[in-house]
């Protein structure tokens, strides 16, 4: 297998080396901006996960009773 240079036409960096350019690209008030975001998202995700689970559990008892 040869390896992959920049100069070649068929050259396609993958993902993780695109991802690092991008983060080295950032100035350190960018970088904290992002995690910022990313840590919201997150936690805006995980709320959403607990309001379904909490709607399961209120439905899991009337689909018992519908089972019977």
């Amino acid at each position: 297998m040869t390896d992959r240079t920049p100069q070649d036409p068929w050259f396609q960096p993958d993902q993780s080396e695109v991802y690092l350019d991008f983060c080295l690209s950032l100035t350190p008030e960018q970088r904290l901006q992002m995690l910022d975001d990313l840590n919201r998202f997150l936690a805006e995700a995980r709320a959403a996960m607990e309001r379904k689970r909490g709607a399961e559990r209120a439905l899991a008892p009337s689909r018992l009773k519908q089972d019977q």
